[in-house]
């Protein structure tokens, strides 16, 4: 017994030294419980100055203890870490050799490795790719084979005036980890790419030059928390910098500033953290100033030994409250001064007086349910991957501000400081999320949330997070991250936030309706799932964290949303997704600009969802898409309607939660038949928020005899917060009268003869000819004035170019038929007829002929008749019918090839921007002019565009102002371009697809038809257009009318 109790505890002792020695030897980038080594406790965003003449002025640069590291530095690159040179952070290393390398960049940029894109997967061990070492996610392990590291050297100057100082050096964000090393002594590690990482260099440091090492890893345990829908690229990403401080500093502050007695009067609860190694006396002084006014001074005297955190507390009589409608701010300074009233630091910060809460199951800011028209937001350039500058940021503020944009969503991690500041000042909602997403992991058992040696991993980068953000006015939700499942981990970091911070909600979409989000914030849900949460009493405020999928030509039904939104007072909106197309800029060999997406780097077989990263609003140079036109004005806080046109009387209606009227006019134009016959601007009365008033418009007489629209716009007065003068913020169009359409075609006193050639009908009339081939039964040529006005038959057509929706949906594998349908019909009835309905032989004359083509359609029980009536005026009427079918149709018109010439394209419908069925009431019925150039729509993969609704005639003009008029006998839809539909199907999806790939024809492509199915964008995947936006029923008919000019 004894023997066999000796040997049990023989073997134990060697399992666990065994366990001892694996576990010493695992790396601290695949070791979840190593987050960080000697890495500074995370604080708020702030910079201590010397003077507080330098902290009014706000310029870091300009203080003399601070130092901005970046610029070139020495890099070398491994393919992974048992090749990496591991002594190169020694002092005396020769690294004279390497080349140098920008700091802040993604390295992948500058030719050390590749980007990869994946979506939910994880790009070092994605089970669908031949590429990748790992074949499965083995949390946290991660390739060693494959996983490169970029060692840095950079020399610094240390002046000698920082002696006595605590020195401190700030990465501002590092993918994936780092090591540091200061003149060949190890100081420490870090891991969370989008956070600063801050090291205590003192005792590393001397005056003079220094030198800094730094050794990133490309991937790490943190990865599995960094499964983002965007670029998986490496670096140091934001600026690096070092600063000196006194040893007695302040370390940390809060200031919470809220509202109390009704939401009218301010609150400020400030709390100073202070820090000295030694017992100093010292004070504490506080001001507070609106402008340039001191309202508020309080000074606290201090005895300080090690660490004290002191309180102020003030109420402040009808403050000016922040709100992204009106973001007033205050400046809070901070000034701890020595015993003898040297300042040793001053800070000042940028506050905004309001509350967050959610009550009665709505969110309330400052006491008013808001709602929240946002997007999501990934930090990317063109140019330079992840790697942010000031006036990008500004960029798309300024652009956010002016489509009515108000809130965004961090996703999927926290920004860089300068956002927040940029937020605060000009007024944008933030939802602020930590850097969470183990998509990859799943949502079940597999799921980090649910593991508790992943829990510490979790915490850090929610509390850094908050920390660091805490101060800022514009971050009004906070998030604990994104599709990661849900968990204990979860649950952890939640309770965790809502003790540490009482002035905020907290959300997270995996929760669902569980404890651990204080609002139900889903991704996707389609337009009835909202109504349905809305009536079912519920206890917490819908906003969709993600909606409204913006994927290459989308943003269908948008309208269809906010509709339903501002029906139930518990919606409250949500985030698009997203704002930017996540395109790099390339050149082909010859010069030309494109820009790449997912699978256009790399060796074959790199892990790869295409070109699933592109679903923004606007392009990577912040160009705008189309839909971002439709976005404004289903987000527009201003409302116009009818009260009684006869009276020239309206109803103006303030949306807006806190702002009035005053900086804002009225300008109106009076449309007849599209053209301007009146306009005029007014002032406004200054109508109070979430309130409407009365106003009138003086309009001329509107005769019957033609189509009138009033189209208003509500404008900018003064510049303010990113919006010019006299911008557009606001905009309805009311039709008052309605189009006399065309009747049917009349015969002239112009005789026209017909006469057959080799089974081709010609139709002559004075100086034109019309030919229509018996064995296809379609117009084939249009000749007047002995000039051919079309290249090619006119051809039915039920197909388009598959958008990114139709991709991702499969709808058109749904009706793929319809393909088959447009191009291999078969005529089976071939008729030609007088105005009395006579047949008309050959060689005869006549004042009006029909010719009547049915064709048996191959893959359809219905059929599909085409029939051209000709006059002696040379007008030709176009009229297509199909019935009897059971498949909805992607389209339903004609094809009509043109010359060259006649590229000067003029209509009267909605425009001038492309639009389509469920994305049209942003844009304005009227008479527009376009080169056939400017109607195409460059999305970066080629796909269906250039769409315009509701047109009641097309005109296709050359120089000389010769050419063809189109006229609708109803309301048409057209596009007009140098492609065909095979052309912008330009390769299978995701895969292949630029616009290099695009040859420009030396024809136009007319696509003329009664209508096409909408776009859709509920999802890219799955959700198809809305059913109403489809074309279902069983017979459609349409007509136009061709006449020369």
């Amino acid at each position: 017994m004894n023997k066999i109790i000796l040997i049990e505890i023989i073997l134990l002792f060697g399992i666990i030294s065994t366990s001892s020695i694996n576990a010493q030897n695992i790396p601290d980038w695949e070791n979840p419980k190593i987050i960080e080594i000697n890495k500074e406790p995370a604080h708020a965003s702030f910079f201590g100055y010397e003077t507080e003449q330098l902290a009014n002025e706000g310029v870091m640069l300009q203080s003399a203890y601070y130092k901005l590291l970046n610029g070139n530095w020495k890099f070398s690159w491994a393919k992974n870490p048992s090749v990496r040179i591991k002594e190169f952070y020694q002092k005396d290393y020769n690294a004279s050799a390497w080349k140098s390398i920008p700091v802040p960049a993604n390295w992948q940029l500058y030719g050390y490795g590749y980007p990869i894109y994946v979506n939910t997967h994880y790009e070092f061990a994605d089970p669908r790719s031949p590429f990748t070492e790992m074949k499965r996610p083995d949390p946290p392990h991660v390739p060693h084979d494959y996983n490169p590291v970029g060692s840095y050297i950079h020399q610094f100057e240390i002046p000698g005036n920082w002696s006595g100082k605590r020195i401190i050096i700030n990465f501002g964000a590092v993918s994936s980890v780092m090591y540091l090393w200061v003149n060949g002594q190890k100081v420490g590690y870090s891991q969370g790419s989008k956070l600063p990482a801050e090291f205590d260099i003192t005792k590393y440091v001397k005056a003079g030059t220094n030198k800094l090492a730094v050794e990133i890893y490309r991937w790490s345990d943190g990865s599995y928390l960094e499964c983002q829908d965007f670029w998986r690229m490496s670096g140091i990403t934001r600026d690096v910098y070092v600063y000196a401080t006194p040893e007695t500093r302040i370390a940390d502050f809060w200031a919470k500033a809220g509202l109390v007695n009704n939401y009218t009067d301010g609150i400020l609860d400030l709390t100073v953290d202070l820090i000295s190694k030694s017992a100093q006396k010292i004070s504490v002084l506080v001001k507070l100033f609106d402008g340039e006014n001191e309202i508020y001074s309080d000074n606290k005297d201090v005895e300080l030994n090690d660490k004290k955190s002191i309180s102020f507390s003030e109420v402040f009589s009808k403050v000016k409250k922040w709100s992204a409608e009106s973001p007033n701010l205050y400046t809070l300074k901070i000034v701890l001064n020595d015993k003898d009233g040297v300042v040793l630091q001053a800070i000042s910060q940028k506050i905004g007086f309001r509350t967050s809460e959610v009550k009665n199951a709505q969110l309330l800011l400052n006491g008013q349910p808001i709602y929240l028209k946002g997007v999501n937001l990934h930090e990317h350039h063109e140019k330079t991957g992840h790697v942010m500058d000031k006036e990008t940021i500004i960029k798309d503020l300024s652009l956010m501000k002016q489509y009515n944009i108000n809130a965004v969503r961090t996703s999927h991690y926290p920004q860089t400081e300068m956002f927040y500041e940029l937020c605060d000042q000009y007024g944008i909602y933030v939802v602020d999320e930590a850097n969470i997403e183990s998509h990859g992991m799943g949502y079940g058992p597999k799921s980090l949330a649910k593991k508790s040696k992943w829990k510490h991993a979790h915490m850090v980068r929610t509390q850094r997070m908050f920390e660091r953000d805490k101060n800022h006015a514009s971050v009004i939700i906070w998030s604990l991250g994104n599709e990661a499942g849900n968990g204990k981990n979860f649950k952890a970091t939640y309770k965790w936030l809502k003790g540490a911070d009482a002035t905020r909600p907290v959300q997270y979409e995996r929760a669902k309706n569980d404890m651990n989000t204080d609002l139900y914030v889903p991704m996707y849900s389609r337009v009835d799932k909202l109504e349905n949460y809305a009536k079912a009493n519920p206890e917490k405020p819908f906003i969709l964290c993600e909606y409204a999928h913006a994927m290459g030509n989308s943003t269908g039904n948008l309208v269809d949303y906010w509709d339903m939104i501002e029906k139930y007072p518990s919606l409250q909106g949500g985030f698009i997704w997203d704002w930017v197309d996540q395109g790099l800029a390339e050149k082909t060999k010859d010069g030309e600009k494109y820009w790449a997406y997912g699978g256009d780097y790399g060796p074959k077989g790199v892990p790869s969802d295409g070109n699933f990263l592109l679903n923004g609003l606007v392009n990577p140079d912040r160009t705008i898409h189309p839909g971002i036109i439709e976005v404004k004005k289903q987000y527009q806080n201003i409302a116009i309607s009818i009260v009684n046109i006869k009276k020239g009387q309206f109803l103006l209606k303030n949306k807006f939660y806190f702002i009035d009227l005053s900086n804002y006019y009225l300008s109106w134009k009076l449309r007849k038949n599209g053209l301007v016959v009146a306009e005029n601007t007014q002032e406004l009365p200054v109508v109070k928020p979430q309130m409407a008033e009365n106003i009138n418009i003086t309009l001329p007489e509107i005769s019957k005899d033609a189509e009138y629209y009033l189209q208003t716009y509500i404008m900018q007065k003064e510049a303010e917060y990113l919006i010019p003068a006299n911008h557009i913020i606001a905009a309805e169009e009311f039709a008052l009268s309605s189009f006399k359409f065309p009747g049917d075609l009349s015969k002239s006193t112009k005789t026209i003869l017909v006469s057959k050639e080799k089974g081709t009908y010609k139709i002559k009339g004075e100086n034109f000819e019309v030919s229509v081939n018996s064995v296809s039964g379609l117009l084939e040529s249009y000749t007047v004035n002995s000039v051919n006005l079309i290249d090619t038959a006119i051809i039915p057509n039920f197909w388009r170019a598959k958008t990114d929706n139709d991709y991702g949906n499969f709808t058109f594998y749904r009706v793929k038929s319809w393909r088959k349908n447009s191009a291999e019909r078969q005529l089976v009835s071939f008729k030609i007829t007088d105005s009395k309905g006579g047949n008309v032989a050959s060689g005869e004359e006549t004042f009006l002929v029909s010719v009547k083509s049915v064709f048996k359609l191959p893959e359809s029980s219905g059929s599909l008749s085409v029939e051209y009536i000709i006059n002696g005026n040379a007008e030709i009427e176009v009229k297509t019918t199909i019935d009897g079918i059971s498949k909805p149709l992607p389209r339903f018109g004609n094809i009509i090839r043109l010359k060259n010439d006649y590229d000067q394209v003029e209509w009267y419908g909605r425009g001038p921007e492309e639009n389509y069925i469920d994305r049209k009431t942003a844009y304005f019925v009227a008479n527009y002019k376009r080169n056939v150039n400017e109607l195409y729509v460059p999305y970066i993969r080629p796909q269906e565009n250039g769409n315009r609704t509701d047109v009641r005639y097309i005109s296709f003009k050359n120089k000389e102002g010769k050419g063809i008029m189109i006229e609708g006998k109803q309301l048409l839809s057209f596009s007009a371009l140098h492609y065909s539909i095979d052309d912008l199907n330009a390769g299978k999806a995701g895969r292949v697809g630029h616009t290099y790939d695009l040859v420009k024809k030396p024809n136009i492509y007319v696509n003329l038809d009664y209508l096409q199915m909408g776009l859709g964008g509920d999802d890219s995947w799955w959700a198809g257009p809305m059913k109403k936006y489809l074309l279902r029923e069983s017979n459609y008919s349409y007509s136009y009318i061709i006449k020369p000019l």
